[in-house]
């Protein structure tokens, strides 16, 4: 709903785009990113809870393309990203069950929609909605401990917000990003969480990003 609202704001600012003496500017911002971040959910198909926890290493592209108008900027955003993920699990037993501690690797998907504010002094505030979010499995070790495998692919939505420096067209972007996976597709089938055996997968990503600003308009 959110997001729709934003891709129909974005359409009315590109038509303002068109009106003579517009104060608005059509933009092209992409970025690299580099993040650290965490992620946890809980298993209950065993006879006691697990409690599994994550380390994420995080680099990333993207690009934001978008209309600034009175201050006000308002888009659309994508973005990929190859992550390595450490996790451990925690229970009464975790040797019997393959050992306490496993590895993924992912690629990263993200689509939605920014909206903020380019203030005067060169910062900038936004915040981030995603309707698209993915991670494809192509790596998940060792086999017993791990609850992912090859080829798994979770999906889900998310949110972030941002504060950025801009000079001489390149900004300089920190931003907090949280994910929520609640879609598992695996050789097996589909399953939704919350169910009887996992919670919803829950990441959080702290994104340091270099960014540069291209005026198409």
């Amino acid at each position: 709903m959110y997001v729709k609202s934003l891709y129909a704001c974005f359409i009315y600012l590109l038509l303002l785009l068109a009106t003579p003496n517009s104060y608005a500017s059509l933009d092209l911002e992409p970025f690299v990113a580099f993040g650290l971040g965490g992620g946890d959910f809980n298993q209950w198909d065993s006879p006691r809870p697990i409690d599994h926890d994550a380390y994420i290493l995080a680099p990333e592209i993207g690009t934001r393309l978008g209309v600034d108008i009175f201050r006000t900027i308002l888009g659309g955003v994508i973005s990929i990203g190859r992550y390595h993920i450490e996790s451990a699990r925690t229970d009464d037993n975790p040797h019997a069950i393959g050992g306490d501690s496993y590895g993924n690797g992912v690629v990263q998907r993200l689509m939605g929609a920014y909206g903020g504010f380019a203030l005067p002094v060169g910062l900038k505030v936004w915040g981030e909605i995603y309707s698209q979010v993915s991670w494809d499995f192509h790596y998940a070790e060792p086999k017993l401990a791990n609850p992912f495998s090859k080829d798994d692919r979770l999906e889900g939505e998310g949110f972030a917000v941002g504060v950025g420096y801009r000079d001489l067209g390149f900004s300089f972007e920190l931003v907090y990003r949280q994910l929520v996976f609640d879609l598992l597709t695996t050789s097996a089938g589909v399953q939704a969480f919350p169910n009887g055996f996992y919670s919803k997968f829950t990441t959080y990503q702290l994104m340091g990003q270099l960014a540069f600003t291209i005026g198409l308009l």
